[in-house]
């Protein structure tokens, strides 16, 4: 699970394509440090692809939270991936928060909504 992850700041093993592995990751919209789109191809948005791809999910567009969102976070999960290969993505209304929770900014590991979709995420198995 990567949290503020992006292609350029964790490891993926060569070549393309990868081996599957499960992938859920959690990033801000207004992250300065690993946006979701930082142009050139660089972003979380693309580690998200990847994996999708390394995993065999149908190609998607991914829902990502606007100001019209319902909550504060979104998260999508690909479907057709390999069996025990999943690939969940979720975004929110924030920056480069470890925590985020729908009641506001920042972060609040006590009410954040992260454990919660992690659970659901690795109990699938």
């Amino acid at each position: 699970m990567g949290i503020g992850p992006a292609n350029y700041n964790i490891w993926l093993p060569n070549p393309i394509p990868r081996d599957p592995i499960a992938w859920m990751s959690v990033t801000g919209m207004s992250d300065g440090t690993t946006p979701w789109d930082g142009g050139n191809g660089r972003g979380a948005k693309y580690i998200g692809e990847q994996r999708a791809r390394d995993n065999g999910c149908t190609a998607a567009t991914i829902p990502t939270w606007n100001s019209s969102s319902p909550s504060r976070h979104i998260c999508y999960n690909y479907q057709g991936c390999k069996d025990n290969y999943p690939v969940k993505v979720c975004t929110f209304n924030g920056g480069h928060d470890p925590a985020p929770h729908d009641g506001g900014s920042g972060s609040d590991g006590l009410n954040s909504w992260v454990p919660r979709e992690s659970w659901m995420f690795f109990t699938q198995f």
